[in-house]
């Protein structure tokens, strides 16, 4: 008689996401880089795009280079001081109060400026996720192959 196959489930918790993948940007956005990579232990937070915000006039431009919005030593963008929800809090940040859902301005006022917040890529005025879709497609191809070579 055959056996079934085993079935495995997983349930995989990655509520950091947004700002693991972050954190994990090539060195092709240097300042970016140089807030993210090399502090990785600072609170940091992802801001949503907001429509509405950019229809106010906040900052939400193409510019893939300039997706910092706060970090500390560096003075406010406009954008950081509005009222885009973060989608996305990091262990650090949330040990200071910070929660998904709070405005920019709130998690700032909690870290005691010491945030860094990172605002969702912006491509022909709509959020462009491409940047979490390939972490995605990475992570997901990290547990294949751990599955296939037995290491589940």
């Amino acid at each position: 008689r055959r056996r079934p196959p085993q079935r495995i489930i997983l349930h995989l918790d990655l509520d950091c996401f947004y700002v693991q993948s972050e954190r994990l940007l090539p060195s092709a956005h240097p300042f970016h880089v140089r807030w993210i990579q090399s502090l990785p232990y600072l609170p940091c937070a992802v801001a949503q795009y907001s429509p509405s915000a950019a229809a106010r006039g906040e900052d939400w431009s193409d510019r893939t280079d300039d997706r910092v919005l706060h970090c500390p030593g560096r003075p406010l963008r406009d954008a950081s001081r509005g009222r885009s929800g973060l989608i996305a809090v990091s262990y650090e940040a949330r040990a200071a109060g910070v929660r998904r859902g709070m405005t920019a301005a709130q998690a700032i006022a909690a870290c005691g400026g010491e945030l860094v917040l990172v605002r969702v890529p912006v491509r022909f005025g709509k959020a462009d996720l491409g940047t979490y879709r390939d972490a995605s497609a990475a992570v997901m191809a990290e547990l294949r192959a751990g599955v296939r070579d037995g290491a589940a």
